[in-house]
């Protein structure tokens, strides 16, 4: 029997417990510990929980401030939520891999103002997700007034408190989610996985390598892949075209919101011009088997081409630098493509 093996990987609560009504629970249970009631049976665990609460309040509720607490879950469909010393009160919206929808952040707003209103003076709003998400939603997120509490926030709080096992469960599996993200750097990208491809689409948001427009999961017939779409060029009011990763395929593609009868003919039309372009500029784009959807892609680049063979060393800035003036050189043909007065020619003029 490896010994050591089995304490590496020893039983962990949330390798089970794994929905977000799980997390709900965890969280829930931490901020409970915050009442000064519990700090004679656990000081450490009521001072951390005090931390956590605190840093959820986006700080407006310092730590020694928290001295009692109620806590709940699924009030009118919020997830989470925390009446603190009878004067403040925090929402949080808890996420595991889902994302927001349906506006239901601006929901939760205004059920907690009309609720309290001219009841509490101090009203919070927090959103927390274990998963990565993109830029893009956070912007929206904060533009709400929603406090974004990442991974890390709650890692920096909750890693030194050893005292409590389901926290250091808890822990050990946000530790995990972080360090699969992070193996975008080691591992081949043939290898990549959900956190993987996360990890690496992070990186080219947060270093501002291409002009993320968003990312996120696709569902399609086949199981659906993690994608990352940027670099828009509108052609007319019903036509663009863009760059895609689908995981490790990579695209051109065109988005036609015209007559369905048209989109095999403009499909064709502009693969071609892509095609003539990409000879042009010593680019390599392949034939895509064709599909006849808004969403169409013309053209694909083997990875082999765009990962060296399959592998990118985000240590070594030469191959850091190579792939960054590949995703530009694929922008520039979009350009050349989409420009009116490009040698190609107008396509306008071809559709006639």
């Amino acid at each position: 029997m490896d010994i050591q093996k089995n304490l590496t990987h020893k039983p962990n609560l949330f390798s089970f417990a794994t929905s977000e009504l799980s997390q709900d629970a965890v969280l829930c249970y931490i901020f409970s510990w915050a009442d000064d009631k519990y700090l004679e049976i656990n000081k450490g665990l009521c001072e951390t929980a005090k931390s956590l609460l605190s840093r959820f309040t986006r700080g407006r509720i310092s730590e020694k401030e928290i001295h009692k607490v109620e806590v709940g879950r699924q009030w009118k469909n919020i997830d989470i939520w925390v009446e603190i010393n009878n004067d403040a009160f925090l929402v949080v919206e808890d996420k595991t891999s889902t994302t927001s929808h349906n506006n239901q952040l601006e929901r939760y707003k205004e059920i907690a103002k009309n609720e309290y209103k001219g009841k509490l003076d101090k009203l919070s709003f927090a959103y927390f997700k274990t998963d990565n998400e993109p830029n893009s939603i956070l912007r929206y997120i904060k533009s709400i007034d929603y406090e974004v509490i990442t991974r890390a926030d709650v890692l920096e709080i909750l890693r030194p408190c050893e005292s409590c096992q389901i926290i250091a469960d808890y822990v050990s599996y946000l530790e995990d989610i972080e360090n699969k993200t992070q193996e975008y750097k080691t591992k081949p990208v043939d290898k990549w996985g959900w956190y993987q491809w996360q990890g690496f689409f992070k990186w080219l948001e947060d270093e501002a390598v291409i002009n993320v427009d968003s990312w996120g999961y696709v569902s399609n017939p086949s199981g659906g892949f993690l994608g990352l779409w940027w670099h828009f060029q509108q052609i007319d009011d019903n036509l663009q075209m863009y760059l895609q990763f689908e995981q490790q395929k990579f695209c051109i593609k065109i988005e036609y919101s015209g007559e369905d009868t048209d989109r095999s003919q403009i499909r064709d039309m502009w693969h071609n011009r892509l095609m003539e372009e990409a000879k042009r500029m010593g680019l390599q784009v392949e034939k895509p088997s064709f599909g006849k959807g808004m969403y169409m892609t013309i053209g694909v680049v083997e990875d082999i081409f765009m990962y060296d063979d399959h592998s990118i060393n985000m240590n070594d800035p030469h191959q850091i630098n190579s792939l960054i003036e590949k995703l530009h050189q694929y922008e520039r043909l979009v350009d050349r493509c989409t420009d009116p007065t490009s040698t190609v020619g107008n396509w306008h003029d071809r559709q006639g």
